[in-house]
């Protein structure tokens, strides 16, 4: 029998947040900066596509200066720093023409 079932409108959700997800922006053909979701609590992972999602650049802002700050003490913690997290919050930055 062939497999009939049909996406769950969570996945259209999802796929629409992501289309959304500041396309109107520069550089919009980049890859996303790659970062080790492991190393942090999910909350800054759902913080950041909030307030990319809502084009708020001083929040994202904000995330980028905090995690410069904590750099050195997550790099003690888990053994690598936040360039890479910082890296994908400038992305969404420039994403959301926050430089303009």
């Amino acid at each position: 029998m062939k497999n009939t079932k049909k996406p769950s409108p969570i996945f259209f959700l999802f796929m629409g947040l992501l289309l959304m997800q500041c396309s109107s922006g520069e550089n919009s053909n980049t890859s996303e900066p790659l970062v080790n979701w492991s190393n942090y609590d999910k909350n800054v992972k759902d913080r950041i596509i909030v307030m990319a999602n809502n084009k708020d650049c001083q929040g994202l802002q904000n995330e980028f200066n905090l995690a410069e700050q904590n750099s050195d003490s997550q790099r003690n913690r888990v053994g690598e720093g936040n360039l890479n997290l910082m890296n994908y919050i400038d992305f969404k930055m420039k994403k959301c023409n926050c430089y303009k």
